[in-house]
């Protein structure tokens, strides 16, 4: 190819257009989002005597020209005209509700849960307040691309005729994909798909707990007994480890939290502690926060904000927006409800 124009040569002359308006991302495929580190193929729960579950379109909030993706930089974290290009919003027939409906219909069968089209034992409605990626993407548009994922959802459930109960919940999501150059619109598809499968995953399993307890499958408690520090593909195992377990799986994960040396297997404990959200877990943290890997500290954060307490709030006004690190102060601003966007919580 005699007459092709050099990559960087061509990122110079046509760069600058490509981030002179917002990227539209034309579709959103949740598959995308499910992996071998988070796909449910085996109930996490006994659900005999739970009864049926319908879930309602949940309804978005989400203006359709709001951007769900975009550069994570200081002045990103509360101020929506500073934040720098490039921008990626949806197209206007992608619905976001909708898409986590799906999502959450189809986590809840894959947990164990008999999920019905209509009027059950249990109905789910609710509405998404807000949902982005802010992106940090290193080596000038080449190589990996860490998006920081954010939703806040607020669901009713009803049982039978009962009233309703309100349930709000945030879901942190942090996703590590690799970018070749020439934009990132694939990335951001499939980032912002495993924010949708993951907060489905996490609604349920925290509703579970709250509301419908269901125990957990027994092979929920064989997969955390199975798990050594230093072990290789354990990612899913503490994952369903989070999703599945109750209370009584709270000092072994902090067990091998003290025995892990790998900050990554590190974050993947720490995300199951916060999933299952037990005060016990409150202390330990605490006192690891301080000395901890900037991922680590990301995903305390997420721990305390889904625990919810005053000391955990105060934990992270505390240390979290004082962070060095942009990206925890940014997940401590969502925490509390600073995020300058929005329809934010």
């Amino acid at each position: 190819m005699k007459n092709a124009l050099p990559i960087a040569l061509v990122l110079a002359l046509f760069g600058p257009l490509a981030q002179a308006s917002a990227i539209v991302v034309d579709s959103v495929d949740l598959e995308l989002g499910r992996t071998e580190e988070n796909r449910i193929t085996e109930p996490l729960f006994a659900t005999d005597g739970v009864g049926t579950i319908s879930f309602e379109t949940i309804a978005s909030r989400l203006a359709p020209d709001d951007y769900v993706a975009y550069r994570l930089t200081a002045k990103s974290l509360t101020d929506r005209s500073a934040r720098k290009k490039p921008h990626f919003k949806l197209d206007p027939s992608i619905d976001l509700g909708a898409l986590l409906t799906a999502a959450l219909r189809e986590e809840a069968s894959a947990m164990g849960f008999e999920v019905v089209p209509e009027a059950s034992a249990w109905r789910v409605s609710g509405t998404l307040h807000d949902l982005d990626l802010q992106l940090h993407a290193s080596g000038g548009g080449f190589g990996p691309t860490l998006f920081y994922g954010y939703a806040d959802l607020e669901l009713a459930i009803r049982k039978g005729t009962g009233e309703p109960v309100t349930r709000r919940l945030q879901t942190f999501t942090f996703t590590h994909l690799y970018n070749a150059g020439f934009g990132a619109q694939d990335e951001v598809k499939e980032a912002l798909a495993r924010l949708l499968v993951a907060s489905a995953q996490e609604a349920i399993s925290r509703l579970n707990r709250q509301l419908f307890h269901a125990p957990p499958d027994p092979r929920v408690a064989y997969r955390l007994e199975s798990i050594r520090p230093g072990g290789d593909d354990q990612e899913l195992d503490y994952l369903l480890v989070g999703l599945g377990g109750t209370e009584a799986s709270v000092p072994r994960l902090l067990t091998l939290l003290e025995a892990e040396d790998n900050e990554g297997d590190r974050v993947d404990i720490l995300n199951a502690l916060a999933i299952i959200g037990s005060d016990d877990a409150f202390e330990p943290l605490s006192r690891r926060y301080a000395g901890e890997d900037e991922d680590c500290r990301l995903f305390i954060l997420k721990a305390m904000a889904y625990l919810d307490t005053e000391r955990s709030r105060e934990l992270i006004r505390q240390r979290g927006t004082r962070d060095r690190d942009l990206a925890c102060r940014m997940w401590a601003q969502r925490a509390l409800g600073r995020t300058g966007k929005s329809g934010g919580s």
